[in-house]
């Protein structure tokens, strides 16, 4: 069935009268800005109507600094920086992008195709496709699309300053478009009384560079806005393909007519130019990809009591990709969605109900491609009931309808209990259904030209029409520890069976190269615990372990094992007031990643790896200055970056990032 503008306008009216609430508690933080809204009970919460409980929350090293509590783990990261300017914006992670960031905490791997990004996040993934993206709650498709099995988003097209929180949602996490594990990113809209802003330049070694300009202003008590505008680039330093060039601007407009009202528009453009990485790719060397990115959103609430929230989220996307060569082969595609949700809340003594209705359309198609789109259509309901002043049950269930495999449920349950002040106990269940792949489906590859060895051959993606959606049922265990006030512990293990995850095989056939989109089934353990200590008052650290059991336990053809063990430290070593107005501090960061077992157009294994970095930040006034040493083994022990490909490992370099934070 193929639904019309009208229809979906229609039924998002209808839907719009439902009712329903937040699924999950307020987060409780110190001298706190809310991330979106300020339609908060009071000053001291977070708007998290789409954030996870409580549950699961642990202390990062982050909300440590300056004894301020702006960061908080949703079971294995969150990342929230600091909106004010004391503390300032930025915190002690080392990283030129949030694929950077996202090395350093638990249950993540992440591929790097480009000089520094275009990252493959794979989290929990036994594939080399990637983790998905909502920003500002709206999905975010790779923008590297001319290659299905590339899943990853470009997080160097996000600038650091306009994104106010970074989420990876636990495995019962449902919404209507996506569930489970996803990488949430919320802009900042509604910013801190002082109106921060900010001027940022960052170089480094093999041509990289960045600039970075961030703009937020109260204009009177009830209209804000904020703006940034930024640019990097870099030449790559591992072969051709590496180079990338890019430009974004985003921004927001929030207004508040009354004091139970308010209306937000978010926007963000981004452009790139990007080499395409030779590694288990049959691409020419020759071929560059343009990404145009085009993002708003426009937001409604309004709370007639203290006890009722009705909201309504428009959204709009496009994606333009131009792949080309020096030559002669130019070939365009275009992406976009479209669609909204209705969502009414209500809270009472013993429930908080949510319900959001709502429908969105995904088009691909090109000049020489086939179209392809997928309408989808769904309501969810989620009740968070408290049974005692100790315990906590949370319930979901979704039904969608979908123009291509029709109808889908999916319900997760989460089950809290707090077992004495220090000790909290979480366990969750559920089945997650996913949407069809329409690139895996129904998007033509062109045929292209390619120099091997002295001949040119041909390549294409093949696509599978016959490609079922990707089902998962899971269970999961965790314990959130406080044992005083400088050590906390947060352990979790999960299972999980999934079948039909889609893994893409290359292969050759009389010189021609294709990749074509197959279904597996296998079952995974993932065990994870992260260790937050405060050893003195100078010294904040953070360590993280992540263990996998998968079984099939060896890489079939076509499929690229994550390792099985990964572990992280990072920790930073804070001198404040060294002199009037000047904090100097030491931060380190490293990681160890396990041998990792690869079988796709490279048949390989590869060795065990640890990187570690290191910087000296020095923060006079509002400037901060930082010099930062990446790979610093590699001056020792010749840790080169080539060990693991996919610019896992990059050479030892020295780079610098000067920032001015300052008040409109």
């Amino acid at each position: 069935m193929v639904y019309s503008k009208s229809s979906l306008v229609s039924v998002l009216i209808i839907l719009f009268c439902l009712s329903g609430y937040t699924f999950g508690q307020k987060l409780l933080r110190a001298d706190a800005e809310p991330v979106d809204s300020v339609l908060s009970d009071s000053t001291a919460t977070v708007d998290t109507s789409e954030v996870m409980p409580k549950d699961t929350l642990m202390f990062e090293v982050d909300s440590l600094q300056y004894g301020n509590i702006d960061s908080v783990v949703v079971e294995n990261v969150t990342i929230v920086p600091d909106t004010h300017l004391k503390p300032y914006y930025h915190t002690y992670r080392l990283g030129r992008s949030y694929g950077d960031y996202l090395n350093y905490t638990t249950g993540v791997f992440s591929l790097k195709h480009g000089a520094v990004g275009q990252p493959e996040l794979l989290v929990k993934s036994v594939l080399l496709g990637g983790l998905g993206a909502i920003y500002n709650g709206v999905p975010v498709f790779h923008q590297g699309f001319y290659f299905p099995f590339r899943r990853g988003m470009d997080l160097n097209a996000l600038m650091f300053e306009n994104v106010s929180r970074i989420d990876i949602t636990p495995l019962s996490y449902l919404d209507i478009y996506s569930q489970g594990q996803v990488l949430s990113l919320r802009s900042m809209v509604w910013p801190a009384i002082d109106n921060p802003s900010s001027i940022s330049v960052a170089q480094k070694p093999y041509g990289y560079s960045r600039s970075a300009w961030r703009f937020s202003r109260w204009f009177c008590r009830n209209i804000a806005a904020t703006f940034t505008a930024g640019f990097k680039e870099s030449r790559g330093y591992y072969q051709s393909g590496t180079d990338y060039d890019g430009f974004g601007v985003s921004g927001s407009f929030a207004y508040q007519p009354k004091p139970n009202g308010e209306i937000i528009y978010t926007f963000y453009q981004g452009k790139a130019k990007k080499g395409i990485l030779q590694f288990d790719r049959v691409i020419a060397p020759s071929l560059r990809v343009n990404n145009v990115l085009n993002h708003h959103n426009l937001k409604g609430r309004y709370k007639p009591s203290r006890n009722c929230q009705f909201e309504l989220d428009l959204f709009h996307q496009k994606n333009y990709s131009h792949l080309f060569d020096d030559a002669n082969y130019h070939h365009r595609i275009r992406d976009f969605i479209w669609g909204g949700k209705a969502v009414v809340s209500l809270s009472g003594s013993a429930h908080n109900l949510k319900a959001e209705a709502g429908g969105r359309r995904h088009h691909i198609g090109g000049l020489e491609s086939d179209a392809a789109s997928s309408v989808t259509m769904g309501i969810v309901v989620s009740d968070s009931m408290v049974i005692s002043n100790k315990e906590e049950l949370m319930i979901s269930a979704r039904v969608r309808k979908n123009n291509i495999n029709d109808f889908n449920i999916a319900g997760t349950g989460r089950y809290l209990h707090s077992l004495n002040n220090r000790t909290n106990m979480n366990l969750s269940a559920g089945y997650l259904d996913c949407l069809p792949d329409i690139y895996s489906m129904y998007f033509n590859y062109p045929t292209i030209s390619m120099e091997v060895t002295d001949l040119y051959e041909s390549y294409n993606f093949r696509p599978d029409a016959t490609i079922k959606p990707c089902k998962i049922m899971f269970a999961t265990a965790g314990f959130d520890i406080g044992f005083n006030d400088k050590f906390s512990l947060f352990t979790n293990i999960s299972y999980e069976k999934v079948d039909n995850d889609i893994i893409c095989v290359t292969e050759d056939s009389s010189a021609v190269w294709y990749t074509t989109p197959k279904n597996i089934d296998y079952d995974r353990f993932t065990y994870i615990a992260i260790l937050n200590y405060s050893v003195t008052k100078y010294f904040k650290g953070s360590s993280g372990i992540t263990y996998f059991i998968y079984d099939p336990g060896s890489p079939l053809p076509g499929i690229k094992h994550s390792p099985k063990g990964i572990a992280y430290s990072r920790g930073a070593l804070i001198f404040k007031e060294v002199l009037k107005d000047l904090d100097i501090s030491g931060v380190y960061q490293c990681r160890y990643i396990s041998p990792r077992e690869y079988y796709g157009f490279i048949v390989d294994s590869y060795e065990p790896a640890v990187v570690f970095d290191g910087a000296i930040v020095v923060r006079f006034g509002t400037f901060e200055f930082r010099l930062i040493e990446d790979n610093i083994l590699d001056y020792f022990i010749d840790n080169k970056y080539n060990m693991w490909g996919e610019y896992i490992m990059p050479p030892g370099s020295v780079w610098w990032q000067l920032t001015w934070n300052f008040t409109n």
